[in-house]
């Protein structure tokens, strides 16, 4: 798409696009890139709440669903991190500063971060499934004084695929906040935790002093858990949850399923009563036990 060349925003057809001014590109992995766009003042949304997507678009390409790492309501920016995997993620890594993303949205159900004041927050990632939990990170720490303390333990394949490392840096230096970090194998010249991420979970592997829902009160209560990362991830960490009789209603989860239309209407990301793009991506352990085993 050339450069600064002014696209007028879509009327208020929800299958239409609006587009975004590209104000930073910035490389993350190999494989990932983050995106730092300036909404148009007519598209500030009314309210962003982490966890939320967008439809991203290239005029024909195509548009993918990419989950929201941040949103600045003073700037009205959002940040975006995505990674090389098909034909509209390839292109859109070839766009640069000054270049013009479509976009639609924001869309979905997300984390319900009201209730969680007054609670610490722990944020269970593998891999990308950072990139909506980041959101989280950021309204942490805009409104650190509203919840008790935040611990992150993400897992990556390998050193190479660490995303926010730079960001993860800040995160320790923060206070009331824990940040644990795990790569699959070893590898020289890494001398941190090694092993899946659900062993920061598993009393049997973790340190137990060391991980909030492990050594909180009695009851539970005052922690939630947020777990973003492959499916494969989930039962682990579900299971090891459950024996410590962890509330479900307490962990939350993200689905995947591939979201066409973003408003309910097309079915492709049908989930036995359920559509993704409007119910979820986010859902509770207990109201996802509940559904249909589609995910």
């Amino acid at each position: 798409m050339e450069k600064n060349k002014k696209i007028p925003s879509s009327t208020n057809n929800p299958y239409l696009p609006f587009f975004a001014s590209i104000r930073e590109v910035g490389q993350q992995t190999s494989t990932v890139k983050h995106f730092l766009v300036d909404l148009p003042k007519e598209n500030y949304p009314e309210k962003f709440i982490p966890g939320q997507f967008y439809q991203l678009s290239i005029p024909g390409v195509g548009e993918a669903p990419i989950s929201v790492s941040d949103y600045d309501p003073i700037n009205h920016t959002l940040l975006f991190c995505i990674a090389k995997t098909g034909v509209v993620t390839s292109q859109i890594h070839t766009l640069q500063k000054g270049d013009y993303l479509g976009l639609r949205g924001p869309f979905g159900n997300g984390f319900p971060m009201d209730t969680f004041r007054g609670k610490n927050i722990v944020l269970v990632a593998g891999g990308i499934g950072l990139v909506p939990l980041r959101s989280v990170v950021e309204d942490y720490f805009r409104n650190q004084d509203q919840y008790g303390e935040l611990e992150i333990l993400f897992g990556a394949r390998n050193s190479q695929e660490i995303i926010y490392r730079e960001e993860m840096k800040q995160w320790r230096l923060k206070k009331k906040t824990t940040c644990k970090i795990t790569i699959d194998k070893p590898e020289k010249g890494w001398d941190g935790n090694v092993g899946f991420v659900c062993n920061l979970v598993d009393k049997s592997y973790c340190d137990c002093s060391e991980v909030l829902f492990h050594h909180t009160s009695p009851d539970q209560t005052n922690t939630v858990i947020l777990v973003v990362g492959p499916p494969v991830m989930f039962q682990s960490i579900l299971n090891n949850l459950s024996t410590i009789h962890f509330p479900d209603d307490l962990v939350y989860v993200s689905l995947e399923n591939h979201m066409k239309c973003g408003i309910g209407k097309c079915g492709h990301c049908n989930c036995g009563g359920k559509y993704v793009c409007q119910d979820g991506p986010i859902f509770s352990w207990k109201e996802l036990k509940t559904l249909e085993k589609e995910y």
